[in-house]
């Protein structure tokens, strides 16, 4: 009986080993596909893009966050800004930290208010500090850079800068 127990124990430790391993290869594969997206000079082709899109739904945190710099690849695609956008609201701070800093390629109005949300609400200096300087950039991606679009960027910012107490914050907002 004691034999028995002990022969069961080894088969489980073995299925559990083999189980381990199939997810560490598993996690290497996505890890070198999205690297291999991230270097590639190329731009990600449609199928690439939506096996991203099922990517960002992934349980570990580094697969997740590595995709949101994967998205950046293509910032023209209206669905991989969505797709930042939500991430920005994940239960991990490094993935949040990761799509708000991406979303500087954004074009949306969407994209704006959600990182004015993060400017006001995160109580994450980094991610405050990336919504600033990521909020900026989709500014002038939107509204272009000159006098009168700067204007109103700073009437629309105004207020936040006066209400911020932190240092780094500080620092995007008068780059």
């Amino acid at each position: 009986l004691i034999n028995l127990f002990k022969l069961k124990t080894i088969v489980y430790w073995i299925f559990a080993w083999r189980r381990s391993m199939k997810h560490r290869n598993n996690f290497t594969h996505k890890m070198n596909y999205l690297e291999g997206i991230i270097e590639s000079i190329r731009v990600p082709t449609s199928d690439e893009q939506e096996k991203l899109y099922s990517m960002a739904g992934e349980r570990n945190p580094v697969i997740r966050r590595t995709v949101a710099k994967a998205l950046m690849k293509r910032h023209d695609v209206p669905e991989s800004e969505k797709i930042l956008r939500k991430m920005t609201y994940d239960t991990n701070r490094t993935v949040r930290m990761e799509a708000v800093y991406w979303l500087f390629t954004g074009r949306t109005k969407e994209t704006l208010s959600r990182l004015k949300e993060l400017m006001e609400t995160s109580i994450s200096l980094r991610i405050r500090t990336y919504a600033i300087t990521s909020y900026f950039s989709v500014w002038v991606n939107m509204y272009g850079y000159h006098k009168k679009s700067m204007k109103d960027y700073l009437d629309d910012v105004g207020e936040f800068y006066k209400n911020e107490k932190d240092t780094m914050p500080l620092v995007s907002y008068e780059r």
